[in-house]
């Protein structure tokens, strides 16, 4: 007579609870890869990052960074989203140097606040 043990350990009893249902392979479809994101959507990007990561952060001047760079972005490109006009306004010659200066000021700071966030 077969123990209860032996019984629930059977090798066919559990092979069979180990056996995987076939799944269908999924169908593999062309995806376009998306299209780049219109600069201005990416200052409210940066601008919603910087925000949810370092609320308050209005005494330290990130706001007032990624607010001058949005005001630069928005001179720079005055195309509407989703119209070719971003790409000729970038097309032509755009001064972004004082944007990247910008940037590098923001990428400063936020790495200041973040060694400040890990020290607390």
């Amino acid at each position: 007579m077969k123990s209860r043990l032996d019984e629930l350990l059977s090798p066919d009893r559990l092979r069979d609870k180990w056996q995987e249902e076939e799944q269908p392979a999924p169908e593999e479809t062309s995806v376009a890869p998306p299209e780049p994101d219109h600069p201005v959507a990416l200052v409210e990007r940066l601008e919603a990052l910087a925000g949810a990561r370092f609320p308050g952060a209005t005494a330290h001047g990130l706001p007032v960074l990624i607010g001058r760079v949005r005001e630069l972005v928005e001179q720079a490109y005055k195309g509407e989203r989703g119209t070719d006009d971003c790409a000729t306004a970038g097309e032509q010659a755009v001064d972004l140097a004082p944007v990247r200066k910008l940037l590098d000021q923001i990428e400063d700071l936020v790495e200041a606040l973040d060694l400040g966030r890990r020290r607390r």
